[in-house]
């Protein structure tokens, strides 16, 4: 019998289960024809297209870096590293519960999850929950203007996969009139630093059926009234709480880092105490002397209450200064502040506004005569963290 030669490339003789061809699910042939298909030919074509010239770099070379270990190697690899951990007991079930009742007290709601993802995210869940609960019957979530943009984007967008339409609107132009609203969103304090109350606003939502969502501050809720005093039936955001500005880097293991998070503003709590909390919550208190200090200059300032955020009609030198300022549009800014702010950055903040004029105060004395601007209708009354975890490692 005749036989033939079948040549057979190096290529199919390599490892078959390497990452690149399991999970990149373009291969260099698709990626070809996707840039001719934009008008180029190539993916090196369009980068050099798009990306400014002025951040690119010619030659690339990752001497440290090797072609990576296939599936299989990496299963190896990994049986190898787990025989070397050792079995402890496990506690962090306990911290997730920590985190719960932490939720609990501050917002003053009767349970809580145990995972902390962005404040956006976190929304739009809160929206399809609402939309479930109604049985998706009616269509519209309304939210209020005063929401973080971000927060905003992320739920329209997420809206649209439930087939949910979205308004954006001043909360006193609110309309339940066509029936169609599953719920609504209010921030608390707002984005430009507003603190309002939502009590009559809420009754009348839940009058018209309508369930409320709140996105908060937990280190607001340290000094303002609860959220569940309110009556709001959702309550959402602990992002900033003892939880640094971290960059990302954990995306993968979404479900996993949204309770590792939980974790670390669960301990935030035990190792402030709840004295520790308020103490850092009183720091609201600069952002009152910064807004007394503006007054005295002759700067208009926002008129409603606020937490830590200031919100400021702005002068040009302002806008120019090498400080990090909330530009919201060529005449307003907001300027926050918060627990490593100290009276010398409200100094520094005086001279910027004052436009390179001599500032005949400082914030130190200023702190007597400021006071409060959260109306004691606003200010939290209800005590909170009194188990023993939060309170049995107080220095005081």
């Amino acid at each position: 019998m005749g036989s033939q030669v079948r040549s057979i490339s190096v290529e199919a003789l390599e490892p078959s289960d390497t990452f690149p061809r399991r999970h990149n699910s373009a291969t260099p042939e698709e990626q070809t024809e996707m840039a001719e298909l934009c008008g180029f030919n190539g993916l090196d074509s369009l980068i050099d297209a798009t990306v400014p010239k002025a951040i690119c770099i010619d030659d690339m070379k990752f001497s440290k870096f090797d072609e990576g270990l296939t599936e299989s190697q990496m299963l190896e690899h990994m049986v190898g590293l787990a025989s070397k951990n050792k079995a402890y007991k496990s506690v962090i079930s306990e911290s997730l519960l920590n985190f719960q009742t932490m939720i609990m007290d501050l917002t003053g709601l009767p349970m809580s999850n145990a995972s902390l993802p962005d404040e956006g995210t976190a929304t739009a869940e809160a929206m399809a929950m609402c939309n479930n609960i109604l049985k998706r019957k009616k269509k519209t979530f309304l939210i209020a203007s005063d929401c973080h943009p971000q927060t905003i984007d992320i739920c329209q967008t997420r809206a649209d996969g439930f087939d949910i339409k979205v308004v954006v609107a001043d909360v006193k132009d609110f309309d339940y009139k066509l029936g169609d609203v599953c719920c609504v969103l209010v921030q608390y304090p707002g984005t430009e630093g507003e603190v309002l109350g939502y009590g009559k606003f809420i009754k009348n939502a839940h009058a018209n059926g309508v369930k409320v969502v709140m996105a908060t501050d937990l280190s607001a809720l340290t000094m303002l009234k609860p959220p569940g005093e309110f009556g709001a039936d959702v309550v959402r955001s602990a992002q900033r709480f003892g939880v640094p500005m971290v960059y990302g880097g954990m995306a993968n293991l979404s479900s996993s880092s949204a309770a590792l998070l939980a974790n670390v503003a669960a301990m935030y709590a035990v190792y402030h105490w709840p004295e520790g909390l308020k103490t850092i919550g009183q720091r609201d208190g600069l952002a009152g002397v910064f807004a007394h200090g503006l007054k005295k200059h002759g700067v208009e300032v926002q008129g409603l209450p606020f937490f830590d955020t200031v919100k400021v009609k702005v002068a040009d030198a302002a806008r120019k200064s090498e400080m990090n300022l909330h530009i919201l549009d060529k005449n307003t800014i907001t300027v926050a502040f918060n627990e490593i702010t100290t009276l010398e950055d409200v100094d520094k903040l005086f001279s910027v506004f004052a436009g390179g004029k001599s500032v005949s105060f400082t914030a130190e004395p200023l702190a007597m005569e400021a006071g409060s601007v959260i109306p004691t209708s606003l200010m939290r009354e209800r005590p909170y963290l009194t188990l023993p975890i939060f309170i049995s490692y107080c220095p005081c």
